[in-house]
C-alpha cells in the first residue's frame, strides 16, 4: 500500500492537539531525533524534550504546511501508517512568547543547586517542594520565542542532581548502588527501553 501521507495524532492529558494527515514528522525521542515518513516500520518509543515538527499533507486543495510543538515526555507509536504521540506536555510553538521563556529560564536557573553545596540534597528537596510558576514558553524576533528557548528552560530546570558529572554521585536517585535500586528501576531512571 503506497501512500503519500500518514495519519498523526498528538494528545496530552488535557487535550487533543493534532488529528490529521502528515507527510513528515521529526520526533524528539529521549535518545535523539528520528524522522517519520509514510510507510515507516512499526515502532514504539519514549519521547524526550524537544521540538516536534509536523508537515501537514495537502488535503482538499489546501497547501498543507509545517507546525511545531515543544514536547516534554511521553510516548510515541507508529503502526499501520499511523503516528500516535502521547505527550505529557505539548505546547504549540505559536503560543510561546519570549518574555515567558525568559521568565521560565530565570526560574530554572534559580532552582539549580551548586555541585559543591554542603547540603545539596536538602536544598534540592526544598526546591522541588516550591510551587512552580506557570509554564514558560521560547524567538522569532517579534516578541515570540522559539521552541528551542523553552526547551533550554525546561532542561535547565531538570538539571538538579539528575544531570551528569560530579553531582551524579551525590544524587539520591542515581548515586550509590543501594540508592539506585533494582535493575529495572535503573533502566527506568536512565530511560532505557524495556
Amino acid at each position: 500500500m503506497a501512500s503519500n501521507s500518514f495519519h498523526c495524532s498528538v494528545v496530552t492529558p488535557a487535550e487533543k492537539l493534532v488529528d490529521g494527515e502528515m507527510t513528515y514528522a521529526s520526533v524528539p525521542a529521549w535518545d535523539g531525533l528520528f524522522g517519520v515518513l509514510p510507510g515507516r516500520a512499526p515502532m514504539l518509543g519514549r519521547l524526550g524534550l524537544g521540538e516536534l515538527k509536523l508537515t501537514h499533507a495537502p488535503v482538499d486543495g489546501s497547501k498543507g504546511g509545517d507546525r511545531s510543538f515543544l514536547v516534554d515526555g511521553g510516548f510515541v507509536k507508529m503502526a499501520d501508517n499511523s503516528l500516535t504521540i502521547l505527550a505529557e506536555r505539548a505546547i504549540p510553538a505559536e503560543t510561546i512568547s519570549l518574555s515567558e521563556a525568559q521568565a521560565e529560564l530565570a526560574e530554572a536557573e534559580a532552582r539549580t543547586v551548586p555541585a559543591d553545596a554542603p547540603d545539596r540534597v536538602a536544598q534540592q528537596t526544598a526546591i522541588r517542594a516550591r510551587p512552580r510558576a506557570g509554564a514558560a514558553e521560547g524567538a522569532d524576533g517579534q516578541g515570540r520565542a522559539g521552541v528551542g528557548d523553552l526547551g533550554r528552560a525546561f532542561s535547565e530546570s531538570s538539571r538538579g542532581c539528575h544531570g551528569s558529572g560530579p553531582a551524579l554521585r551525590d544524587c539520591p536517585v542515581r548515586g550509590s548502588p543501594a540508592a539506585r535500586g533494582s535493575r529495572s528501576e535503573q533502566r527506568l531512571t536512565r530511560g532505557t527501553h524495556l
